[in-house]
Formats: structure tokens, C-alpha cells, sequence
């Protein structure tokens, strides 16, 4: 299979490239550096184009997006840019062509209100949320794969470290930490999904779905089973509430998903919250 993936040198960009090169794809890496493989201004439609002309994929897995909560509720025009108009650029890109298949990663913060969420349940509470909602739309009216998520486990890309990052640096070196009791989600690990995002790339089956973990976990008691699997001490953790925080932007609080779509429709099963927080311990347990 011939991959393109947008926004590929990111959190989840590094590890799936990896992934898909090495279970045997071919894998072209889009990004906004200097020393990205392909530089395609993503605002360029018609370059674009000529972009999927000349590499032909099966095929395109968009991860580019604004992604920075706050910075998306203070300047709206960027987050819709970012998170609706490079859809707009990849489906005119795509031109209806049969052989090529979009996945399109979204977000678990299309939700609001009380979970487990089911994909007809959508009510983003933010800029972020709206625009990768009306992004999805873009996608799903191309046939696109759509995929609802939300991914740990230890940062690739230097500089920019994940939330386990933070919890086991400031544990690790006994800071104290606030973590929120009151904000849950059904967290990946990055390595599963990779898996499950190659799957939708190889079976084609359009439509909205659900991609998360079995089961839902607050963020402070990620925080503290990690520790506990880690054998770090946790008395420097705080529970604290979102609303304590000085946010620009309003958080959903419980973002846990209901996956039976998603397993159904590709014949897999999905871990447990439990089995992906073993995971995440293992990336640390150098």
C-alpha cells in the first residue's frame, strides 16, 4: 500500500510512519519543515493535486491539524484554516478518485455533556472541537474514513512532550503536580493506534468511528496508576478540577467513547483503558 500522510513528522506522524514502513508499505511524509521528504503547502489545492497525481496513493492519512486548544479559541480564522480548510484542499486533491482512500483523524473533543459518547452524540464545547467537527464533515462527504481519538504514551519528537512525558518527569523528580479528577477520556496508546489506523487504510469502510480504548479513566487516575505501575511516589500529585484553571478555551469533561462501531464494523477488538496504561509504563521503564 501506498501511504501519504499529511502532518507526519508529529506525536503520531513519527511512530506510524515507522510502523507502516516497517510492516511493508510505502510511505510518503508530508510536513511543514525544512526537512520534511514533501513540503506541499496544504493551502495549495491545485498543488496538491499534482501532488497526488504524481505519487498516486491508495492511501492518505491526514494528521495535519491546529491542535493547541487555546490557541485555536483565540484566533478562530487559524483553527479553521488548519482544521477544515486543509481537508477541503486534500478531498479537491483526491478529485474522486476511486483508487485513493482518505483517514482523516479527528478528536475525542467533538463531545460534551455526560459519556460514554456514541458518534451521533456531537456537542464540541470550543473553536478546536467545532472546526474539527466540520473538518470531519468535509472528509465523510468524500467517503472518507473518520476517526475520533485520543492517543498517550512517550513523545519521539523532540521538544514537544506528551502528557505521560510531564506526569513521569515531574514524579521522577518529585515536583509537585496537579492532575484533574474531574476530566475523562478512553486514551490509545500510540503504538495500538497505529495499528487500528492502517486497518482503516486497508479496508476502506467510510464513515465515523469511535477509536479509543475500552472503558474510560479520569486523568488524575491515569496519572496515579501510572505511578503505581512505575513504582514512583505519587504524594507530590494534587486532584485538582479544570474549572481551577485559567483557560481561554472551555474543556468537554468526559470525552469517553463508546467503540462498538468501530470494532464491529472492522472485526477487531480494542484493548482496555488498563491494558494501554501498561503499555505507557512501558515506554518509561528504562
Amino acid at each position: 500500500m501506498r501511504c501519504l500522510i499529511t502532518g507526519a513528522y508529529g506525536f503520531l506522524g513519527t511512530p506510524l510512519s515507522m510502523f507502516l514502513r516497517e510492516s511493508g508499505h510505502e510511505v510518503f511524509r508530508h510536513g511543514r519543515g525544512a526537512g520534511a521528504e514533501i513540503s506541499c503547502d496544504l493551502a495549495d489545492a491545485e498543488a496538491f493535486a499534482r501532488l497526488v497525481v504524481d505519487l498516486a496513493p491508495d492511501a492518505i492519512i491526514n494528521l495535519a491539524a491546529a491542535t493547541d486548544v487555546d490557541a485555536c479559541e483565540a484566533v478562530p480564522g487559524h483553527a479553521f484554516a488548519a482544521n477544515v480548510g486543509v481537508v477541503e484542499t486534500i478531498v479537491r486533491g483526491l478529485g474522486g478518485r476511486p483508487c485513493s482512500h482518505l483517514v482523516h483523524i479527528s478528536t475525542d473533543q467533538v463531545y460534551g455533556g455526560p459519556g460514554p459518547h456514541r458518534e451521533d452524540c456531537v456537542s464540541p464545547a470550543n473553536v478546536y472541537g467545532i472546526t474539527k467537527y466540520v473538518g470531519e464533515l468535509v472528509a465523510a462527504a468524500a467517503g472518507g474514513t473518520i476517526l475520533r481519538t485520543n492517543f498517550v504514551g512517550r513523545s519521539g519528537v523532540a521538544g514537544r512532550a506528551s502528557l505521560s512525558d510531564w506526569i513521569v518527569g515531574a514524579l521522577r523528580e518529585r515536583r509537585p503536580i496537579t492532575l484533574f479528577g474531574d476530566v475523562f477520556f478512553s486514551p490509545l496508546h500510540v503504538s495500538s493506534l497505529c495499528r487500528f489506523v492502517e486497518l482503516a487504510a486497508e479496508r476502506r469502510i467510510p464513515g465515523v468511528f469511535n477509536l479509543g480504548a475500552r472503558g474510560g479513566v479520569s486523568k488524575a487516575d491515569f496519572g496515579l496508576r501510572l505511578a503505581t505501575l512505575l513504582g514512583l511516589d505519587s504524594t507530590a500529585v494534587s486532584i485538582g478540577s479544570v474549572a481551577d484553571v485559567d483557560l481561554k478555551a472551555k474543556r468537554p469533561l468526559d470525552m469517553t467513547m463508546q467503540v462498538d462501531r468501530f470494532a464491529e464494523a472492522f472485526g477487531c477488538s480494542l484493548p482496555t483503558v488498563g491494558d494501554e496504561i501498561r503499555i505507557v509504563a512501558e515506554d518509561y521503564g528504562d
